[in-house]
């Protein structure tokens, strides 16, 4: 029974975030700074953790949050523009470390 309640309430995050997903702006080419500053920061700690370079995009929420769907690298990371407004640099990189944890090679 507690297997059955564990899948079910999965699957009900799952189509929670399904919104977030399709609303994701996935950066194909950086357009500024900030992107650009993203980017290289999950190039670098993807690098560092030997995992592949995951698609990285920024939803739009106030509130602070990010993730990492799958375990492929080609999963997307994303990070909220709450996060990325309300926390400084050395913060936003250790957020971004941890969603790396999620991503396998």
């Amino acid at each position: 029974m507690k297997r059955i309640f564990l899948f079910l309430v999965t699957n009900l995050a799952v189509l929670a975030l399904l919104p977030v997903i399709f609303i994701t702006h996935v950066i194909q080419a950086p357009h500024s700074g900030l992107e650009s500053r993203l980017i290289a920061t999950v190039k670098r700690l993807a690098g560092e953790a030997q995992v592949g370079m995951p698609e990285v995009g920024i939803f739009d929420a106030a509130k602070m949050n990010a993730f990492a769907t799958g375990a492929r690298h080609d999963s997307p990371l994303a990070v909220s523009s709450g996060l990325l407004r309300g926390m400084q640099r050395p913060q936003i990189q250790a957020v971004l470390g941890h969603e790396i944890s999620h991503v396998e090679w």
